[in-house]
């Protein structure tokens, strides 16, 4: 992502803490504004569930940050992703960038 907004080698955020801080503005782009995601469909798959869950697990082994209802959440959601179920990691990333009133297109 960071490369589509701010070309080779661009920076937008490496995590989701940092996703949102470069969705408020200041890296690149400023709110509110459209980010068109190509090949959506390729990108949904390839971070679908699975994709969550092991998320999640990465978070939760190295986000010394996060408070109880933080891991409690994320915890809850990586089973679920684990049966299947509930959020995808592509679902989550959109939901970030819409979170702060920009929008999504995909293509």
């Amino acid at each position: 992502m960071g490369e589509a907004v701010n070309g080779p080698g661009g920076y937008f955020g490496h995590d989701s803490m940092s996703l949102q801080d470069c969705c408020h503005g200041g890296f690149g782009v400023a709110p509110p504004f459209i980010l068109r995601w190509e090949d959506a469909a390729v990108s949904r798959r390839a971070l679908g569930h699975e994709a969550f869950r092991a998320w999640a697990g990465v978070q939760l082994r190295n986000r010394g940050y996060l408070d109880r209802d933080g891991r409690d959440w994320l915890i809850r959601r990586a089973r679920e992703a684990g049966r299947g179920v509930g959020e995808t990691l592509f679902e989550h990333i959109v939901a970030i960038v819409i979170a702060f009133g920009n929008t999504v297109e995909e293509r």
